[in-house]
């Protein structure tokens, strides 16, 4: 190979390099601004934005609101799970406030959207799975919350709000068995009222009668 043909061939491969370069800059450019972007309108709509100034722009309130302030930062950036995480308690908090059964099932449906999109990106996020199973429960799907906190349980097994949760289901489930399985969690629980609640229930039945007198 000629000295020139070398040179050429060495100019050629810089010039492809520099533009691989060039290119993975630009595509790492816009990734960062979509990020930052979405992230920005997260904390803007979860938080507001300049409080206490004339230019305040308020929290929101609206679980429609943030649904839809929702899938315009997951348009931007498909990976940020706070937002829909934060959109579906929104959406859970409407849900229980709802006057109507139309004003449910639109609240539960938004919650049941968010909660799944935000726990299918971060399965360990906390906000997203207390909200992915809520939204199971509130859309009649018990026994699939069930299923889903049994394996939450099976990788975080020693933190109390974990085991406060199962239980919780289980007696939204139920049936005897599934209360007999809610008591046994009394001593693993965080929450005192329920932790009250379930020794009651795992307390043997008084006997019937009034008191037997002597004679």
């Amino acid at each position: 190979m000629s000295s020139r043909s070398e040179a050429t061939w060495r100019h050629r491969f810089r010039l492809a390099a520099g533009s691989v370069l060039l290119a993975a800059g630009v595509c790492g450019f816009f990734h960062a601004f979509g990020a930052t972007r979405a992230q920005w309108l997260y904390l803007r709509g979860k938080y507001g934005f300049l409080r206490g100034t004339a230019l305040e722009t308020p929290r929101m309130e609206s679980a429609r609101e943030a649904f839809e302030l929702s899938r315009r930062a997951m348009a931007l950036y498909p990976w940020n799970y706070y937002m829909p995480a934060w959109a579906a308690q929104l959406a859970l908090d409407e849900a229980r406030e709802a006057a109507t059964p139309e004003a449910f099932d639109a609240a539960a449906s938004a919650a049941y959207w968010c909660a799944r999109e935000a726990v299918s990106l971060n399965p360990y996020d906390a906000e997203a799975r207390y909200a992915w199973a809520e939204a199971l429960a509130q859309t009649g799907r018990v026994a699939q919350a069930l299923d889903f906190w049994r394996g939450v349980l099976e990788r975080e097994f020693w933190n109390p709000d974990n085991h406060t949760e199962y239980a919780r289901l289980l007696l939204l489930e139920g049936s005897p068995a599934s209360r007999a399985l809610a008591a046994r969690e009394a001593p693993l629980v965080a929450d005192p009222a329920l932790k009250r609640r379930l020794r009651r229930i795992a307390a043997p039945p008084k006997p019937k009668g009034g008191r037997k007198t002597k004679k």
